[in-house]
């Protein structure tokens, strides 16, 4: 029988019980269960119980399992990057456990630089591993994360964890360190999978995160306009990571002021999941009605101002406040024609766009005027 998976158990609940209980005969009755626990963890780890009792004493809070990250990289060939481990002489994924106030997937990517000297980043998340305390994995359960990276730079090296470091074919590492083949082999159909949809994707697209964490996204965004109302166009620059995406459009008939709302529209648009989003526009109109909450305040008040004038490009607004609600948006101002690559070149997407032979139809403007003139409205 392995007691560790149970000594383990009895330890969290009398942790738990000591960190919670305010009674003290309750109190009495987990330190008795921790002395036990101390006895028979001394004999089957061959400490002192004295200094076991120490060690769990001194982890304070409720008990949760311990973290580890693992890194999954792959080259060309479809190897694994791997490495043999200097405690047990077995392969397994650069793996460590994830510090407190870290990232799990910035852990991995630690990890890969400590035990192998190569620059990193993390491209998708793999899954997620409960492992099991006692049966050869350590008095402790545990939870261990598993992403796919890729290198970015660096030169192959080894630290004091390890003795060597490889590229190895799945099927052709001689021993593997504890549940890692199951790691390896989870991670590479998630890797022939992203080839497989990568050759289907658009050069410059922002890749899906799946790591757990919402992806920043930095965006530049612009309006023109030849005449207000006239023929416009927009513009916006969206930048995750490495990656660049540029997009515009433009309209027959529209004003400014729509065309500046538009591009922040359209590049929020282009978004796949919630993001953290830093959006820079030379339109101080959207930074103050966004940030100072007053086109909240105009919906609240049903798009009037005074209780009478209707705000202008309420549906705009609306959509505008809509996307709001799915990131986590902060706006900033830039001042136009300054300098500022990004906005000199959102300001030359828009006004191209404006002069495209090809427009689309606003329909939120044009029958704003056809309302006035009582006629129908389009679709």
């Amino acid at each position: 029988m392995d007691i560790l998976p149970l000594l383990d158990e009895i330890a969290t609940v009398a942790r738990n019980g000591l960190n919670y209980s305010e009674n003290p005969y309750d109190q009495e009755r987990y330190e008795r269960l921790l002395e036990l626990v101390s006895q028979y963890y001394g004999q089957a780890l061959d400490l002192p119980p004295e200094e076991v009792r120490k060690r769990l004493s001194g982890e304070l809070g409720y008990i949760t399992p311990k973290v580890g990250a693992e890194a999954a990289i792959f080259d060309e060939d479809n190897k694994i990057l791997l490495v043999r481990r200097a405690d047990d002489g077995r392969w397994c994924l650069p793996c460590g456990w994830v510090d407190p106030n870290e990232a799990p997937a910035a852990a991995a990517v630690r990890e890969v630089k400590e035990e192998t000297g190569l620059d990193a980043r993390v491209l998708q998340l793999v899954n997620v591993f409960a492992r099991p305390s006692g049966a050869g994995f350590g008095p402790h359960s545990a939870v261990a994360i598993v992403y796919l990276c890729e290198v970015t730079g660096g030169e192959l090296r080894l630290s004091h964890e390890s003795v060597e470091a490889r590229y190895w074919r799945i099927e052709e590492v001689p021993t593997w360190h504890e549940l890692h083949r199951v790691y390896a082999t989870s991670a590479h159909a998630c890797w022939l999978g992203r080839a497989e949809r990568e050759s289907d994707e658009i050069e410059g697209a922002p890749e899906l995160n799946v790591t757990g964490e919402r992806p920043t996204v930095r965006i530049y965004t612009d309006g023109a306009c030849l005449g207000s109302p006239g023929r416009g166009g927009w513009g916006a620059v969206l930048l995750t990571g490495l990656q660049r995406e540029e997009i515009a459009g433009g309209f027959r008939l529209t004003t400014n002021a729509r065309m500046e709302m538009m591009a922040v529209i359209k590049a929020l648009k282009k978004l796949r999941e919630p993001s953290i989003v830093r959006l820079y526009t030379d339109s101080k109109m959207i930074v103050n009605a966004i940030e100072e909450g007053q086109a909240k305040r105009w919906r609240d008040q049903g798009w009037k101002l005074n209780g009478h004038d209707s705000v202008a490009d309420a549906d705009l607004w609306e959509r505008i406040l809509d996307l709001c609600a799915q990131h986590q948006i902060t706006f900033f101002w830039v001042k136009g024609h300054a300098g500022n690559k990004e906005n000199q070149r959102c300001d030359r997407l828009s006004a191209h766009a404006a002069r495209n032979s090809r427009l689309a139809v606003d329909l939120g403007f044009e029958n704003t005027i056809i309302q006035r003139l009582g006629l129908a409205e389009l679709e």
